[in-house]
């Protein structure tokens, strides 16, 4: 609640208000646009690249995009997350509990060891 608060009243970082509306594939199983200015909330960042690559593709596949390599699971936005014990909001939790039909085997594999790590299972 105190997040949406913060959301709602203009508290966070400025670049997060210059990120697009979602498309109704960002809202069809989880509402990702709110999940991501949370994340912002949380970590106090909203970088030039990440409105970009949401401006560009949206915010399903920007977050898809942030974990397409293997070796991208776990690091930049996850990392920032983790300090602060809020992966609930990261592209890998997200992806993984909401469209995990959407990653492959590796992608799975690499998540669910990276998150039961963290004490979270999906």
């Amino acid at each position: 609640m105190c997040l949406d608060k913060c959301i709602d009243e203009h508290l966070i970082n400025k670049n997060a208000y210059k990120l697009r509306p979602p498309l109704a594939e960002d809202v069809e199983r989880v509402d990702l646009h709110r999940a991501w200015l949370r994340a912002v909330a949380i970590s106090n960042q909203c970088s030039l690249s990440t409105l970009n690559s949401v401006k560009v593709r949206g915010y399903l596949q920007a977050m898809l995009q942030q974990i397409e390599k293997l070796e991208d699971i776990g690091i930049g936005g996850f990392a920032r997350l983790k300090r602060s014990n809020a992966l609930q909001y990261s592209a890998e939790y997200l992806m993984r509990k909401y469209y995990s039909d959407m990653l492959s085997a590796e992608q799975i594999e690499k998540i669910d060891g990276l998150l039961k790590r963290n004490g979270i299972e999906i």
